[in-house]
């Protein structure tokens, strides 16, 4: 079953290089590689033109945006298995053959979510296999971990670009799970798979104050997806309290580093809950 994955990326160089090695190796060897490439220095040209006769690969450029590149990829693809793999994660060799062959075998299902790990040498927990609703989807569908059919997308259509990075406003993140959301609302079933595993190294640092703003962006692209989707109110309570119970633990733990990352998370949270759409970054600096 042929593959497209969709590598958007921006500011790196070495570490689209990690993901290019791995798929060098693959098992299962019908998929082609889109780069959606936002930068403008020309920094990956020397990068495509080493791997252009290893893997099949189109170069495309695109303004920033995470969600706009990948939107710029989808307009590429046309068949079998759509994933969206970051610029810094990497797969193991077997992967594609996995996600390939369970899609071969479960014709019912429209999507798959895998499990990610932090390298090789962690130990994910292998829980069972789980059909995803609207309600179980939460933490577990992050874009590099999504595979789904073509047809699919045509029938979701287009990635919000007021979420996720590079997109302007305040919500840094959660065009993953509106995706998803919105593919479930089309009927569309999806599974998660925790046997195949992606890798991708944590990269945020809890002394870091940007790492604190990314989290607080991120949380407020989680609440703004619970506000888009009319989450129903006990789900939305569920959610606050989850993050009020994991800074209570940090403070039982004595843990201030990670107390003042997880209220960023939840003050984060609570704007994206009651944030206006279209609102954009340099609104909610002129209040």
């Amino acid at each position: 079953m042929n593959l497209t994955l969709i590598m958007c990326t921006l500011g790196r160089t070495e570490e689209p290089k990690r993901l290019l090695d791995s798929l060098v190796i693959q098992t299962h060897k019908d998929f082609k590689l889109i780069i959606v490439d936002q930068n403008t220095d020309g920094r990956l040209d020397k990068l495509v033109a080493d791997y252009s006769s290893s893997l099949p690969i189109t170069h495309l450029q695109s303004s920033p945006g995470l969600s706009k590149a990948r939107n710029a990829g989808l307009s590429y693809a046309n068949e079998g298995i759509i994933a969206f793999p970051d610029d810094d994660c990497w797969y193991s060799p077997t992967l594609i053959e996995q996600v390939s062959n369970f899609f071969t075998k479960e014709p019912d299902y429209n999507g798959l979510s895998i499990n990610r790990a932090a390298s090789e040498k962690s130990c994910p927990k292998i829980t069972p296999e789980q059909e995803l609703s609207k309600f179980t989807i939460w933490g577990k569908v992050p874009s590099i971990c999504l595979f789904l059919r073509y047809s699919a997308t045509l029938e979701i259509g287009k990635f919000d670009e007021q979420l996720g990075v590079g997109s302007g406003t305040l919500w840094g993140a959660g065009e993953d799970s509106d995706y998803v959301l919105r593919s479930l609302h089309k009927g569309h079933r999806w599974k998660r798979a925790p046997s195949i595993t992606v890798y991708h190294a944590d990269n945020i640092q809890r002394t870091d104050v940007k790492g604190k703003a990314r989290v607080r962006s991120y949380s407020r692209g989680l609440g703004r997806v619970l506000s888009k989707h009319k989450m129903p109110l006990w789900s939305v309570i569920g959610s606050l309290i989850l993050s009020l119970l994991r800074i209570l633990k940090a403070l039982l733990l004595i843990d201030f580093q990670g107390y003042r990352w997880q209220t960023q998370a939840l003050l984060g949270k609570i704007e994206g809950l009651l944030s206006k759409e279209k609102q954009t970054i340099d609104s909610q600096n002129h209040h």
